[in-house]
């Protein structure tokens, strides 16, 4: 399978890093969203339309999502911009064609 990553840091040191997992079908990305080895416990679900995990390890927060044939991990170093994290989930699940 293919995966697209993408690490971005701007001028305080802050980083942001996304991985979008082409799973091959709809069933392997929910597949690998359950897998507790992927997206263990003690996540909250967070609203982006899509089935959705975050985690908040400080500084770190994460947010793992899956989309149609997608699995997709968004990080930030710095847990303060978790809203903005969500809002960037949110634009990213909505450019991504397909039901979840």
């Amino acid at each position: 399978r293919e995966t697209a990553p993408a690490v971005y840091r701007n001028e305080e040191g802050n980083e942001l890093v996304v991985d979008i997992f082409d799973m091959g079908t709809p069933n392997n990305a929910e597949a690998a969203f359950n897998d507790d080895e992927i997206c263990p416990e003690g996540y909250n679900s967070c609203n982006i339309g899509s089935a959705c995990k975050s985690y908040n390890y400080e500084p770190d927060f994460l947010i793992y999502f899956h989309k149609s044939r997608y699995l997709v991990f968004i990080s930030v170093t710095n847990d303060l911009l978790k809203e903005a994290l969500v809002n960037y989930a949110d634009t990213i699940a909505n450019a991504i064609p397909g039901k979840d």
